[in-house]
């Protein structure tokens, strides 16, 4: 993929110790076809399903040297601060915790690094390594989009009670216009959207404060000492609730379009 002058490749490179000779004929040819033919600046990131040195792995872990020699090739640069993240991970294993999912920068594109880190993502057992980079790249700004009634706020008793609330006040304002078709276009209309549009903002923030709350203690977990077997098990049972809590947002917004 290609992001104006920058050629972005994501890989995912085979995993375990029986699939030793396909990862080392994956660094050696296989991903030569999805390289840029020409000079580009170049990121290349993914899991790696592997490490080339101590420093990025504590416990048993899988150790190659075929992805080194493809990186120096391509005279790229480890985007991840070993020195002051050198205790964080990218993946938690009864055997041990690993930095397996990389980002390797092209040096121009290193220069404009702003930060590496880790954030804890829900839909996969890896933590996700976020780089930051500063590109003179316009940013193309688009509208909101086209507004759709969440008719799953129906369902809730409250908000069916505020609407019955705001219907009575507003039936009020009839006399206020020539007839009922000009009182629901240019009155009803508005405040109808404008009472699901606060109900869903409240119904977003409760979400959100829940959704904060469960990715803090997942990064409690895992900065924090312990056993990595007993790691796994809370980190498994937070990224749970965290996409229960995500499907549940999910199913209401689907239901209504």
């Amino acid at each position: 993929m290609y992001f104006n002058d920058t050629c972005i490749v994501n890989i995912y490179v085979p995993s375990g110790t029986a699939k030793r000779a396909e990862r080392e004929d994956f660094f050696n040819s296989g991903i030569l076809g999805r390289l840029p033919l020409s000079p580009t600046e170049l990121i290349l990131a993914g899991d790696f399903n592997c490490v080339t040195n101590n420093n990025d792995y504590n416990g048993q872990r899988t150790c190659s040297r075929a992805p080194e020699r493809l990186i120096n090739g391509l005279r790229l640069k480890y985007a991840w601060d070993i020195e002051t993240n050198q205790h964080v991970y990218s993946h938690y294993m009864p055997a041990g915790v690993a930095r397996t999912d990389r980002i390797y920068l092209s040096e121009d594109l290193l220069c404009n690094k702003q930060c590496a880190e880790t954030i804890a993502a829900a839909f996969t057992h890896h933590l996700a390594v976020l780089i930051r980079i500063k590109l003179a790249t316009p940013i193309i700004l688009r509208g909101s989009g086209r507004w759709c009634m969440n008719t799953s706020f129906l369902k809730d008793a409250t908000f069916r009670r505020k609407l019955r609330e705001a219907w009575n006040e507003w039936t009020k304002h009839i006399k206020r216009y020539p007839d009922i078709m000009h009182w629901w276009i240019h009155y009803v209309k508005h405040k109808i959207k404008l009472l699901f549009t606060r109900g869903g903002a409240e119904r977003n923030a409760d979400r959100r404060r829940m959704e904060d709350f469960y990715y803090t203690v997942i990064y409690d977990v895992v900065r924090n000492p312990g056993q990595h077997a007993n790691k796994i098990l809370k980190l498994k049972s937070l990224k749970a609730k965290i996409v229960r809590l995500k499907n549940t947002s999910t199913t209401g917004d689907a239901k209504h379009r």
